[in-house]
């Protein structure tokens, strides 16, 4: 109804990530904020009295990712797993933070699955982009800003610090493996030429 699409833009401030935040949330939620019931100028008249807007949006924020929390496993996960890697990430890096660790052959695949998942127009959510050429998994800038200020808040579940370095334990890993192909590879090329001669 347009009552209730007005009040969705007041609270969101007519800000456009916080209203296809609030579409993704229709699509997941099971009922509406009880608050986009009330009408639009008893609202109004609460907020200046109030001295603000600030404190509702805040609440509509928190009511939207609060659904957001309540995902299906493993996407709630997912979602916050990759709100860590504003440069994306791939099935590997996904399956490392999901694990919080070194994961199996078997995750790596399931962090794949996951990503094919978040592609299915049943679950595709307006915040998270795949890029095509590569399978790298991203946020909307919008949605990075505000999980990371919830993970400062302490509102998320994962250590700032234990996670960063979590992360780059992953990529001083990967950079071993590649100089072990590097070395194997140099090898094999010296073995190369040495048949050629």
């Amino acid at each position: 109804p347009k009552e209730i699409r007005q009040v969705v833009h007041y609270f969101a401030g007519g800000q456009p990530f916080m209203l296809s935040l609030f579409v993704d949330y229709l699509f997941i939620a099971d009922e509406l904020i009880p608050e986009l019931l009330s009408p639009l100028e008893e609202i109004k008249e609460k907020a200046s009295i109030a001295g603000g807007l600030g404190k509702e949006q805040a609440e509509f924020r928190n009511a939207i990712l609060s659904e957001f929390r309540k995902l299906q496993r493993p996407f709630d996960e997912v979602v916050r797993a990759l709100a860590w890697a504003p440069k994306g990430m791939g099935a590997e890096l996904l399956a490392w933070v999901l694990k919080r660790g070194r994961p199996s052959d078997e995750e790596i695949e399931d962090a794949r699955g996951y990503i094919d998942t978040l592609r299915d127009p049943k679950l595709q959510l307006s915040f998270v982009k795949i890029r095509k050429n590569d399978n790298l998994v991203f946020l909307q800038d919008e949605m990075y800003k505000l999980m990371r200020s919830l993970y400062e808040q302490g509102r998320m579940r994962y250590n700032v610090g234990q996670t960063y370095e979590l992360i780059a334990d992953f990529y001083e890993e990967r950079k071993d493996v590649q100089a072990v192909k590097v070395a194997k590879m140099q090898k094999e090329m010296e073995v190369l030429q040495r048949e050629l001669k």
